[in-house]
């Protein structure tokens, strides 16, 4: 049983778009991962999470899109979907993220550089105040003694 034309164009519409999806999934965490550069370990486990994502949507699209059916033009769609989305805003979507990013990054860095100082500020004054209550040695009497 052969799908009608407007079907089979909508369908890969859907899957050209989540080519689109990847594509731009992929930048994000690209220019995440550039600008926050975890650690090893951290790094493999985002890796992981980020592929296990891709392949749980692209599946999901799959057997919305096509029942569960594997065709070749699947495959071609979404590859489609991926390369105008690398030429038409890939290196944007890039540039855009990783400067976010690295501005949340840099403020995160200053509120917490700021906060430790008038922490650090406040914890002597208070050891200074307690000092000066608690001190071992009373003043005089003012008898001279």
């Amino acid at each position: 049983m052969h799908s009608p034309v407007d079907v089979q164009l909508w369908r890969l519409a859907l899957l050209c778009l989540m080519g689109i999806f990847c594509n731009i999934l992929f930048h994000i965490y690209t220019a995440f991962r550039a600008a926050s550069s975890p650690s090893k370990l951290t790094g493999h486990i985002m890796d992981g999470l980020v592929a296990v994502l891709v392949l749980v949507s692209i599946a999901a699209a799959v057997f919305l899109a096509n029942y569960g059916e594997i065709r070749l033009y699947i495959a071609l769609a979404i590859v489609m979907g991926f390369i105008i989305s690398e030429v038409l805003v890939g290196s944007i979507i890039y540039t855009l993220v990783y400067r976010c990013t690295r501005f949340v990054i840099n403020g995160i860095v200053r509120a917490k550089h700021s906060l430790r100082s008038a922490y650090n500020s406040l914890r002597q004054k208070a050891h200074t105040l307690i000092g000066s209550i608690f001190e071992k040695n009373p003043p005089n009497n003012g008898n001279g003694a």
